[in-house]
């Protein structure tokens, strides 16, 4: 009997190692249009991207985009910004823009109006090298989804509202209606304390400590399995355009488990656990 317990501990140890194997990663890069910072701290990263919004923008935490993480397929956007409500600013509620990614290194945008406009305001962009645009439904509270469509280059996306951060921050949102390649159940965490954000990339994603700033903090997840992303460039701003994150993935997204292969891995070690110890039984 007491070898039979020694092998239960020990095939238990093999599916907790296989279903803890994910190992998740900051893909955020330095933004270089960062200029605009705030509060009394500074991004612990050395990336000048969390505690700082873009240049001449309104400059808090409401605005700050602070993190891009990957974690298997999961792909994760950290910020201040209330991604579901919005903020308003200049009495303009801005919104939630959608997540860009783009596998060729290549991506950018010209306006449809040309020349290009000098008011403010939304306007249309013609895509030029972005593949999927994830797009988020926040109309059912505690049930919020999202949409990754495919684009090409007849796509029409919407430009940031403020001509000021054109450079920086386009495209904003996807315009045109476009093929879903993708749905699922957005994953979308808020946390009220610095510590528990810390605390939860830690514990749940594995990653190194590092110090986050401005107390309440908002965390997108979706899912990018199947789509067979190797690489990949990110980006990510709302309606305005106060803040942009970016962020660089090389590696694959598929390379780790995602959840579901976790959950997988996990049943077959306790399935064949049960079945090894059933056998010794009987033997005894």
């Amino acid at each position: 009997m007491r070898s039979v317990n020694k092998l239960m501990a020990l095939m238990g140890g093999m599916a907790l190692a296989m279903a803890q194997s994910s190992q998740a990663e900051d893909i955020t890069i330095a933004n270089p249009y960062q200029g605009a910072t705030f509060g009394s701290y500074t991004d612990s990263r050395g990336l000048n991207v969390d505690q700082a919004v873009t240049p001449n923008c309104v400059a808090s935490q409401e605005w700050d985009l602070e993190a891009l993480l990957i974690n298997g397929s999961m792909l994760y956007v950290v910020g201040g910004f209330n991604y579901a409500n919005g903020q308003v600013g200049n009495g303009h509620l801005f919104t939630s823009g959608d997540i860009f990614i783009d596998i060729n290194n290549y991506a950018k945008v010209t306006f449809v109006q040309n020349p290009a406009p000098t008011v403010n305001g939304n306007f249309e962009l013609k895509n030029d090298g972005w593949e999927y645009a994830v797009n988020f439904d926040f109309s059912t509270p505690a049930n919020y989804k999202y949409n990754v469509y495919a684009l090409d280059n007849n796509s029409i996306l919407n430009s940031v509202y403020y001509r000021q951060n054109d450079e920086e921050g386009n495209p904003f949102e996807l315009l045109s209606v476009e093929e879903s390649v993708k749905q699922g159940q957005l994953e979308y965490k808020i946390f009220n304390t610095d510590d528990l954000l810390e605390a939860w990339m830690e514990g749940q994603l594995n990653l190194a400590h590092k110090d986050f700033y401005g107390d309440k903090h908002y965390v997108l997840g979706v899912s990018l399995a199947d789509l067979g992303i190797e690489n990949m460039n990110v980006q990510f701003t709302m309606a305005c355009g106060n803040d942009v994150v970016r962020g660089l993935m090389t590696g694959g997204a598929q390379t780790v488990p995602d959840g579901g292969v976790t959950i997988m891995f996990l049943g077959m070690g306790l399935s064949m656990l049960g079945l090894v110890a059933k056998r010794l039984h009987r033997n005894a």
